[in-house]
């Protein structure tokens, strides 16, 4: 994460399945011009000990600080309407989607509200989902 936040002329980035962490995000406030970002789930490590999510509440700080971001997804992921609402700071944010994420159907309409401007597509998690993809797989 280091590296790719020296290449501050990014304009679209996507990770997913990699061995990051959330500690890792906070190089992502250095790519300035980032328009596009999407954000999926870290690989589980089969062996001791389980790994931290590559992403949570606390990223939503950072990405709030990314003034050129136009479009965000977001997915395998436990995020509370408190870190979602934290993207209302992005001035120039025009889409997010969500999906294969446990965030309450309230808290994303209570989001559509805030986000008026925002095209907000969110596919709802199912309790099978939650199950199979976030606690048995990925462990979070």
């Amino acid at each position: 994460m280091k590296a790719i936040s020296e290449l501050t002329q990014l304009e679209s980035y996507s990770q997913w399945h990699n061995l990051e962490t959330a500690a890792g995000m906070k190089y992502l406030v250095k790519l300035k011009n980032l328009k596009s970002l999407r954000l999926g789930q870290r690989l589980h490590n089969w062996k001791p000990p389980v790994k931290p999510a590559s992403f949570d509440d606390a990223t939503f700080v950072l990405i709030a600080k990314l003034p050129a971001l136009e479009s965000l997804e977001i997915f395998e992921a436990r995020l509370s309407y408190s870190a979602l609402v934290e993207l209302k700071k992005l001035p120039n944010l025009k889409r997010l989607k969500v999906r294969l994420v446990a965030t309450p159907a309230a808290d994303i309409a209570r989001l559509k509200m805030v986000l008026p401007n925002v095209k907000i597509e969110w596919e709802p998690l199912s309790a099978e989902e939650d199950q199979s993809t976030l606690v048995k797989k990925l462990k979070i």
